[in-house]
């Protein structure tokens, strides 16, 4: 269930940022394989202008004048 619940705040993240800075976008989910073990992907995008300042972001170092400014973490497990 956890994994569900990661997955789903994930994806729902990634929807409102295309809706809120890129107008609109789509989700798409694949399963891959046909045998065990299967893999999900989900696939967020949009038509956007594409992300400002994109090295700030990714390195850290912008702040955001909008919402906790903190941006997407990506975290592997």
């Amino acid at each position: 269930m956890p994994e569900q619940t990661r997955i789903a705040t994930a994806v729902s993240e990634l929807a409102r940022n295309a809706f809120r800075y890129a107008g609109g976008g789509s989700v798409d989910f694949t399963i891959e394989g046909s045998m065990t073990p299967q893999v999900l992907s989900i696939r967020v995008s949009d038509t956007g202008p594409g992300i400002a300042n994109l090295d700030a972001v990714l390195s850290g170092q912008y702040q955001s004048s909008t919402g906790m400014g903190l941006g997407l973490s990506v975290r592997a497990d």
